[in-house]
């Protein structure tokens, strides 16, 4: 350090520091105070009191390795305060295009850091970025109207059904699973644990920049008009796999795209989710909760409804007919399996069905009544010949096409392999591509009609021989009906049970919580195209953490409780955000006032 021309060659801030670590060191060696020495050299080099500990830090530093500590002053990163005329009329520009109407801080440091100043190797962050627009450039952030509705949280069929489901919540979380390989301690003997899976959909469009939008002060905000490309995700979670992204499905939303999410899609959607379930967890049973919608209370093509059928006999000239294969009545306590054929050879209409039964619909000449049956409800009146066939045991007995599926699991039936499903549905969507809808349908019934024609004399024999074996049919439908309502592990057989939410009920359901965080991830983007947006999804849906899941189904659960204590919508969801603790509500707030 004696050496000139070593002094010469540093910078005037490294000269500074070596001058006072100097002086440091000679006062250590002639035994002043190192606290006041340290306070006299901060004052000589005009610095404050702090600086002394740095001074024995270079002064230990020169000891054990020779040199002092570098100036790291000029080599942090540079965020300006204020951008410079071209920086400036370049975004100006960049916001007077197209990105006026999708612009947020997020995209705004994005265009920054990795076109306009990447060359002169300056780097912005997120609030910088939200600084620029209000200040520069005196863009202001403004809430996006939404309409007004009105809920039928406290309407009394809604209130019924959400009192049973939450008594079997309630079973269903005795033995549930909340972690991978922890078994619920409330097991009895003989009983398997639950796994809990939650399914929604959800659609995603390039146009949604979410609640909050930028635009210049002192204009109207500008929207584009329509939503745009459309996505259509159908998820399926549970806190102990988080997402399953083996049977998860993204479809194209449109006519000329994928076409739209229907029944047919999420019957194969659910038997892929049983299959993953045989496969992954085989020691488990499963519950399966879905919205209350028509696409999952829909039944099967084949099923028994009456809107479907004639009034009169069929004939040669109609085509495309209706066959309702499986109808049977009860006659003196004995089931008598009815047959749709007529005398004619074709399908027996409404009217025949009803005599053959011997039900008396006398002053009742309508066959169909179009608002009965697109207002359906739960009285018993008959106001045409269908609506009064509808209520017969064997039409309302008919499962829907998501609950023949998990009816099929449960007596064993092989669900195939994810990928088998895979390759099937894509064939199925090729098919019907090439050939019109209606067509097939035409051929398929044809060919039902031509099969049961011929085992016509067969049944009517075999009625005869079964008559004597079916005089306690009556007890053992209601012990089945027992069990397809409670289903539990008997014989050490894998058991899966679906369940409905109930209407009007979102806050139930954790996965709204999950499209929330999603949502957020893409909005956080500009995606101008369909194909940026389709490229984006699977990270974004994979972004949230198992973790975070299972807050999200903690919070629903203490919804379940709420409602279970009697609060309203409004109530439940104000006391939510007041009086949470970390796993229930207070049991102040959970007594009757």
């Amino acid at each position: 350090m004696k050496n000139k021309k070593v002094l010469k060659s540093i910078t005037e801030n490294e000269r500074e520091r070596v001058n006072a670590v100097r002086f440091y060191l000679r006062g250590v060696q002639a035994k002043y105070d190192a606290r006041k020495l340290l306070k006299a050299i901060s004052v000589l080099h005009g610095k404050s009191r702090c600086i002394g500990n740095n001074i024995r830090a270079w002064a230990l530093q020169l000891r054990d390795n020779g040199t002092t500590v570098a100036s790291r002053r000029g080599c942090h990163g540079k965020r300006p305060k204020k951008l410079d005329e071209r920086s400036e009329s370049e975004v100006r520009k960049w916001l007077s295009s197209e990105a006026k109407t999708m612009v947020t801080p997020k995209l705004l440091q994005d265009k920054l850091n990795r076109e306009i100043l990447k060359p002169l190797a300056i780097s912005i962050s997120l609030p910088t970025a939200r600084r620029y627009l209000k200040e520069t450039f005196n863009w202001v952030r403004s809430r996006r109207s939404a309409g007004m509705f009105n809920d039928g949280h406290d309407s009394e069929e809604v209130k019924a059904y959400r009192s049973s489901f939450l008594e079997e919540i309630e079973e269903i979380k005795r033995r549930m699973m909340r972690l991978p390989g922890c078994r619920p301690e409330g097991l009895k003997d003989g009983e398997r644990p639950l796994i809990f899976y939650t399914h929604d959909e959800s659609s995603f469009q390039t146009n949604d920049c979410g609640q909050f939008v930028y635009h210049p002060k002192g204009e109207r905000p500008f929207y584009k008009k329509g939503s745009g490309g459309s996505f259509m995700v159908s998820e399926f979670l549970s806190e102990v796999d988080g997402p399953i992204k083996a049977v998860r499905k993204i479809i194209h939303s449109g006519k000329a795209n994928d076409g739209y999410w229907n029944g047919k899609q999420m019957y194969r959607q659910l038997r892929r989710l049983l299959a993953y379930h045989k496969r992954n967890h085989s020691d488990c049973d499963a519950v399966i909760a879905i919205d209350n919608a028509r696409n999952h209370t829909g039944y099967a093509p084949d099923a028994l409804d009456a809107y479907k059928m004639n009034k009169g006999m069929g004939n040669e000239k109609q085509k495309n007919q209706y066959v309702p294969k499986g109808m049977w009545y009860i006659q003196d306590g004995v089931r008598v399996d009815q047959s749709y054929i007529g005398e004619n050879g074709f399908t027996k209409g409404i009217t025949a069905v009803l005599q053959e039964r011997g039900i008396n619909f006398e002053g009742i000449t309508r066959g169909k009544c179009q608002k009965c049956h697109d207002q359906f409800d739960t009285d018993e009146r008959a106001c045409c010949q269908a609506r009064l066939l509808s209520q017969q045991p064997d039409f309302m007995a008919q499962p829907t096409l998501l609950e023949g599926v998990v009816q099929d699991f449960n007596e064993g039936k092989d669900m195939g392999s994810i990928e088998e499903e895979e390759s099937e549905e894509s064939e199925n969507e090729e098919e019907e591509g090439r050939v019109g809808v209606k067509a097939k349908q035409m051929k398929k019934n044809q060919r039902k009609m031509k099969e049961h024609r011929e085992e016509q004399k067969t049944k009517e024999r075999k009625q005869k021989e079964d008559q004597d074996q079916d005089q306690d049919w009556g007890k053992e439908k209601e012990e089945e009906e027992e069990k397809e309502k409670d289903p539990k592990d008997q014989n050490g057989v894998q058991v899966a049970r679906l369940i409905l939410y109930p209407k009007f009920h979102c806050e139930l359901n954790f996965i709204e919580m999950y499209w929330g965080l999603v949502k957020r991830v893409t909005r956080s983007g500009y995606h101008s195209s369909p194909k940026s947006l389709r490229s984006a999804l699977p990270g974004a849906l994979d972004s949230v953490s198992i973790e975070t899941i299972r807050r999200f189904a903690g919070r629903s659960f203490r919804y379940m409780e709420a409602y279970r204590n009697d609060f309203s919508g409004p109530k439940a969801e104000e006391e939510m955000k007041k009086y949470t603790s970390h796993r229930r509500l207070s049991e102040r707030l959970c007594r009757p006032e």
